[in-house]
This record gives C-alpha cells, sequence and structure tokens, in this order.
C-alpha cells in the first residue's frame, strides 16, 4: 500500500500534487487496470458547475449512497451528524478518461490556470478507482488526500518511482 505525500515542510502553503504529464500517465495506468472509477456529490456550496457530471452520465452504472466509502465513514457518527454521501460508479472506459483530463488538470480534480491550481467547483470530487469492486486508488479532493493499493499490479512500478509516495507497512 502506497500513501502519497501531499504536505511536507517544503509545501506549507501550497500542496504537492500529481499534475500534467504525471496526472495523465497515472490516468493512463488507472484506466487500463480499472474496470470502474468513482467520484462522489461533493457538499460544498461553491461545487455548483455540473459539466463533468453532465459529461459523465453516458458511462454511469450506478449510484450508491452508504455511510462508509475511501475516506469516510459515518457509520459512527452522532445521528445528528450521520449521512450516506451520493457515490456514482462509472464504466473505466477511453472517453471517460478524456472527460476527467478536460476537466482536471491534477489528481484531486483541481484545474490550473493564471500559473495556480484552482480547487474545483464542479459538482462530483474524490476519484477513485477499482477492480472488481475493490477500490485500488483513492483519494479525498479537499484534503488532498491519496491512497493506492497496488502491490503486485502492472501499475506499482509508478509509486515505486514516484519518490512522493511512500509504502505504508500492513
Amino acid at each position: 500500500m502506497y500513501e502519497y505525500m501531499s504536505w511536507n515542510e517544503k509545501s506549507t502553503e501550497e500542496p504537492n500534487t500529481i499534475a500534467g504529464e504525471d496526472y495523465f500517465e497515472l490516468l493512463d495506468l488507472c484506466f487500463q487496470y480499472a474496470d470502474s472509477f468513482s467520484l462522489s456529490l461533493a457538499p460544498w456550496t461553491c461545487s455548483v458547475k455540473k459539466g463533468l457530471q453532465t459529461e459523465l452520465l453516458p458511462f454511469q452504472e450506478k449510484k450508491i449512497e452508504t455511510y462508509k466509502w475511501f475516506g469516510y465513514d459515518f457509520s459512527k457518527a452522532p445521528k445528528e451528524d450521520r449521512r450516506k454521501p451520493e457515490i456514482f460508479i462509472y464504466k473505466a472506459v477511453p472517453k471517460a478518461k478524456q472527460i476527467l483530463e478536460k476537466y482536471s488538470s491534477d489528481i484531486f480534480l483541481r484545474t490550473y490556470a493564471d500559473g495556480t491550481y484552482k480547487d474545483s467547483v464542479q459538482t462530483l470530487e474524490n476519484l477513485c478507482f477499482l477492480k472488481n469492486g475493490h477500490i485500488f486508488l483513492g483519494t479525498v479532493s479537499h484534503e488532498f488526500y491519496m491512497m493506492a493499493e497496488v502491490e503486485n499490479t502492472e501499475i506499482e512500478p509508478y509509486f515505486m518511482r514516484n519518490q512522493k509516495f511512500y509504502r505504508v507497512c500492513q
């Protein structure tokens, strides 16, 4: 299992990210290995743009509402804080990948403009990739958190050579 180091002593103002060619390479690898990917409905009041969600609609396999998903567990929260985030599962096909690339410039689904990364205002966030229903790479966009469980797969070399990842003992 690999965890991404998005914050360190050199990134106190802006988190480390996987962007540009590194991002597109990671997307290529994940789409080659995954059979599906997920995005969750962003609860933020600034998340109002529906372009990404609308364009991905033809590839949506299902929508689920669950207390637990990557990075979240509301099942043990006090009743007044308990909620079920909406998770959309999509087919991992080349056209869907092109749509993701159109709407994002980094793994946390931000866009790059005027020399800086801007937080997304799209209605979807938290990109995860699945193989046989198991999340092998997950992100929490607004926390700049990513973890990958890719041991013994064809995409592990990407994580082994990227120095912003560190291996987590299980």
